[in-house]
């Protein structure tokens, strides 16, 4: 049995965004967790987002990734958070959102909460290339209607069509 002590650096390693990844792919998650990005005491503008995956073999398995959030002056960081945030209801979670940056970070996870759609997930470089980055989110929705099916062939040779 392991000792508390044990158990909490593992709980602890989990939170940091370390302890688990998933395979590169795409994937039907929902995002099941999440916390601003605390260093050395100081709130920066970055989260950490914790994903399930809902179906497929990996179903069941997790994910912790970090989510850098720029300036909006910052025009080419800007372009790759919108591109991984694609997903998203960033317009009306922004707008709720107060202008103190660690609670607008905590509203912007409250408001991810619960979230469902499709993720891509790649894998980090560097320091990082053992924890999975985030490459893209797109709404479930689309994914969600099935496609159009043909009508059955008639095959009744007996029936005169009348």
């Amino acid at each position: 049995m392991a000792s508390t002590m044990w158990e909490a650096a593992a709980t602890s390693l989990a939170k940091s965004g370390t302890a688990e990844s998933v395979d590169p792919g795409t994937y039907k998650v929902e995002i099941v967790g999440g916390r601003p990005l605390v260093r050395n005491g100081e709130v920066e503008r970055a989260l950490f987002l914790d994903f399930e995956v809902l179906s497929g073999p990996s179903a069941g398995e997790s994910t912790s990734i970090y989510l850098n959030v720029p300036e909006p002056s910052s025009r080419g960081a800007m372009f790759y958070f919108s591109k991984k945030t694609a997903g998203f209801p960033m317009a009306e979670i922004f707008a709720t959102l107060p202008d103190d940056l660690e609670e607008g970070l905590k509203g912007m996870v409250a408001g991810l909460l619960g979230w469902k759609g499709i993720a891509e997930f790649g894998m980090g470089q560097g320091n990082y290339s053992d924890r999975n980055d985030l490459v893209a989110t797109r709404s479930i929705e689309a994914d969600e209607v099935p496609a159009a099916e043909a009508p059955a062939e008639d095959t009744n040779d007996d029936d005169p069509g009348f």
